[in-house]
């Protein structure tokens, strides 16, 4: 019998803080434009948790599926990295990154 292949789930976290926002459209702008730039230059998922009644804070969450956990890491690095390289041109500041690789499918003995 094939043993189910393993696959490995990056997720990473991020909050930001936005002083450049004035109201909550200006928030949108910023974590649009961040979220647009993950997804076209990484292929990620990225997704807005909120707060949604704070112009001044966000929370970012990035997933992608990867065949090696040496992969998923080297993801995680690249979005950290878009994402540094974008702070200060977008005006949002990383307050924390969580990143974690989960493994999956593999076969316990």
């Amino acid at each position: 019998m094939i043993g189910m292949p393993k696959i490995f789930l990056a997720t990473i976290l991020m909050t930001l803080r936005i002083p450049s926002a004035g109201s909550l459209k200006d928030r949108r702008h910023v974590v649009k434009s961040l979220i647009d730039l993950l997804r076209k230059r990484l292929n990620v998922s990225v997704t807005d948790l909120g707060p949604d009644n704070t112009w001044d804070l966000a929370y970012i969450a990035v997933a992608s599926v990867t065949s090696s956990a040496k992969e998923a890491e080297a993801m995680l690095d690249a979005v950290e990295r878009h994402v540094l390289l974008a702070e200060a041109k977008n005006g949002f500041e990383v307050i924390s990154f969580d990143r974690e690789v989960e493994c999956y499918g593999q076969v316990e003995s």
